[in-house]
């Protein structure tokens, strides 16, 4: 039930969004299919309301009803806190503006917050707070009107169009565009960090303060060393020894062990041991464990890769954070990950040829075509300071059990005879207190003028950090580019700048590309890199709660490019989710909440088009009544989809057509898969959990299909 209880309460504030209301007018957006009748009755301190849809001689409306994307005009007798009337339910898309010729009175029908730059340059005026802001035609707006930064969600504003025209939100808000200029970017970043508050100050650590310490820093220039000098007797190599289980057969993915087919490079269990271990296959076949010799570091990293005689380390941006967890917030955290690169042509005089520091944390790494791919996400910031309000009335005391109450009483000291002596002592009465929610100054920091609170509201800005930096033997250098750094025309979502940097493995040569927006998983194929994210909810009305994944492809076949971005229903399991096939991309998710049962399991083929991902096939409705997708494997122009609550249902799926992809066979069996390998053309093995038939898990299963 506690889980129930969490997801549904974000829905309750999406129906009861209020709005701020002043005395005299106001320019308002109402996010639901009302009337002015109805609207008009929620508060007696309403005097008009006006409704602007180019009708009559005015082209004003004061009678009749209000859609979604409609501004209203409202003149209040006072002040007071408009909640909005619960929205009803609508059968179709909700989030399109219906623009006419000439002006257009509008509100944003979705819960969400755009830069006014998703309308084409067109004209733009916003009246909100008591004060006009404009955007577009520098010859059409009064040159003192300030510029409209963001338009949210409850807020009116005016929009000119040459002619009739729709404007799907979901659409233009998530194009992503390169910006014009350097200046253009450090606007739009502190627009965007402002908005979503990512602040940082040294100077407490009450919300929303986020600690200002973490991993101890690591010289960039470390020196790696050898234990022992590995003896000159002539290696054995070996030709059949398995290496890294990888997705694709032509992408590398990182490991804690790789080899060369001589040697064999590893790292150690455990936190403790700040190495790497070097092994041959001939010590191995001599019956000899011990490691030949190691590479001293002064911290552990997590994979490694091994290219044409580069042993390449992977840090992880909070390796060393162990103990203070408790004390930083991970969500916005931007630490500094790393890069190691060694020199294992000659075993016995291994050497670090170049180490890369980069800000932020990697989301994940690939090899393909000669280069090292690397994804980064970095959170901008700005450090500010906030003002102390002083707190004159609270009450002294534990709010738990008040002000201790000293009472004297008699008690009888001794009891073997009868003139046994009386003696007062003090005792204490607890007094337990009713009501511990009264403003105590238990509550409140405290310093030599007293007790006080910070004024949250009002920070005092101090020095932007909004560019992730990358360091290197040659200097330091900023991560993003302009021109090759992309953003949407939404602001409510992450300010995470996610960075694909690729790292040419024969001369380290580097280029970067960045998105604004989050990323949580990667696909790569030889092409193409593929990064998915669930941070980007979608409302459509306030009682259909609709969650779809984002994707960004980037190719990476001839030069780094960003090719399109675009949406799929549901989330994803993990990267085998995801398949690159010709020019398809095929991807298989989840939507809803078994807990509910009423999850729906769907396979999607998208398409690049213009810089967008377009859907070109769908097949919905695979698993049973509240299933989840717990394994998938693409070959070729199959794929394998298993779903699970109780029972396991095996599905393949037949995409030689990727417009129609087609359910062709379905197996029933107990427990779950979880992974597929495949075996041969026409054998896959997977890997997963036993169940009985309640669907309670029992042992690992191994099967062949």
């Amino acid at each position: 039930m506690k889980a129930k209880y969490l997801l549904l309460t974000p829905l309750l504030f999406l129906q009861l969004h209020a709005v701020e209301i002043r005395s005299g007018w106001n320019l308002i957006g109402i996010g639901a299919e009302t009337t002015i009748e109805e609207l008009k009755g929620l508060n007696p301190k309403i005097e008009y309301i006006y409704v602007y849809d180019g009708s009559g001689s005015i082209g004003y409306k004061q009678t009749g009803a209000i859609n979604l994307a409609q501004g209203v005009w409202i003149r209040s007798l006072d002040s007071f806190t408009l909640v909005e009337p619960k929205a009803k339910r609508s059968a179709t898309n909700v989030d399109t503006i219906t623009l006419i010729s000439g002006w257009n009175l509008l509100s944003l029908p979705t819960k969400s917050a755009i830069t006014p730059r998703i309308f084409d340059a067109k004209t733009i005026f916003k009246y909100s707070e008591g004060r006009w802001s404009g955007y577009g035609d520098d010859e059409v707006l009064p040159p003192e009107l300030p510029e409209i930064e963001t338009i949210t969600h409850g807020e009116g504003f005016w929009v000119y169009s040459e002619k009739p025209q729709n404007i799907e939100l979901t659409k233009e808000e998530s194009k992503l565009t390169p910006f014009g200029s350097k200046d253009e970017m450090v606007e739009f970043l502190e627009m965007m960090v402002k908005y979503n508050k990512n602040y940082r100050s040294s100077g407490n650590k009450y919300y929303p303060i986020y600690a200002d310490y973490g991993a101890p820093s690591v010289s960039s220039s470390a020196a790696a060393s050898s234990s022992d000098a590995v003896s000159g007797a002539e290696s054995v190599s070996v030709d059949d020894a398995t290496s890294t289980n990888t997705q694709e057969s032509d992408v590398d993915e990182a490991d804690i062990i790789k080899h060369d087919g001589e040697y064999i490079f590893y790292i150690p269990h455990g936190y403790s041991e700040n190495k790497i271990y070097i092994n041959s296959f001939e010590n191995l076949l001599n019956g000899e464990s011990k490691p030949l010799t190691s590479i001293e570091l002064e911290s552990k990293p997590s994979e490694l890769y091994l290219i044409n005689n580069k042993l390449i380390a992977i840090y992880p941006h909070n390796n060393n954070f162990w103990g203070f967890w408790e004390e930083i917030d991970f969500g916005i955290w931007s630490d500094k990950s790393k890069i190691e690169i060694y020199d294992v042509s000659n075993i016995n005089s291994i050497s670090k040829s170049e180490s890369f520091e980069i800000d932020g944390n990697f989301v994940d790494t690939r090899v393909a075509n000669g280069n090292l791919y690397v994804v980064s996400r970095f959170m901008p910031y700005i450090n500010v300071e906030y003002p102390k309000t002083y707190i004159t009335d609270c009450i002294e005391g534990d709010p738990y059990y008040g002000e201790p109450e000293v009472t004297s009483d008699s008690e009888a000291i001794g009891t073997s005879s009868a003139s046994s002596s009386l003696k007062s002592v003090a005792t204490t009465t607890i007094a337990y207190d009713p009501y511990p929610y009264q403003n105590y100054c238990y509550y409140y920091p405290k310093d030599e003028s007293g007790y006080f609170n910070y004024d949250y509201e009002n920070p005092i800005y101090k020095e932007s950090v909004l560019f992730p930096e990358i360091n290197s033997s040659i200097g330091s250098e900023e991560l993003l580019k302009f021109a090759s750094t992309y953003a949407p025309g939404r602001v409510d979502q992450s300010a995470f700048i996610t960075t694909i940097s690729a790292f040419d493995l024969s001369d380290l040569s580097r280029e970067s590309i960045s998105i604004v927006g989050d990323s949580s998983t990667l696909y790569a194929s030889s092409s193409a890199i593929y990064l998915v994210s669930e941070k980007y909810p979608l409302y459509y009305s306030f009682e259909d709660y609709k969650v779809r994944s984002v994707l960004y492809k980037f190719g990476i076949r001839d030069a780094l490019t960003f090719e399109g971005s675009g949406f799929v229903d549901g989330t994803i399991l993990n990267q085998f989710s995801l398949s690159e096939h010709g020019d398809y991309l095929r991807i298989a998710t989840t939507e809803g909440w078994s807990w509910q049962g009423d999850t729906d399991n769907m396979l999607f083929t998208l398409k690049s088009q213009d810089g967008v991902l377009v859907q070109e096939g769908e097949l919905r409705g695979l698993g049973k009544e509240g299933e989840t997708i717990k394994g998938v494997r693409f070959l070729g122009d199959k794929g394998f989809i298993v779903t699970f609550r109780q029972t396991d249902p095996l599905y393949t799926i037949d995409l030689s057509n990727p417009a129609n992809p087609t359910k062709v066979g379905e197996l029933e069996i107990s427990g779950y898969s979880s992974y597929f390998h495949p075996v041969s053309e026409d054998l896959v093995m997977s890997v997963g959990m036993e169940a009985d038939s309640e669907g309670r898990l029992q042992s690992p299963m191994i099967q062949l299909f």
